[in-house]
């Protein structure tokens, strides 16, 4: 589930950090938008 070690985050910068950040938000908001897409097609809705 988590991609970057604690000693990672720890030694990059702020701007980095901030970068992490974002790609997990990225995802998570992927995958939310997926699975609801994914329980529409089940329902037979569009």
């Amino acid at each position: 589930m988590y991609q970057f070690s604690y000693a990672e985050i720890m030694e990059d910068g702020v701007a980095d950090s901030k970068d992490r950040e974002r790609q997990v938000l990225d995802r998570s908001d992927c995958a939310a938008r997926s699975r609801k897409a994914t329980e529409r097609l089940l329902e037979g809705g569009h």
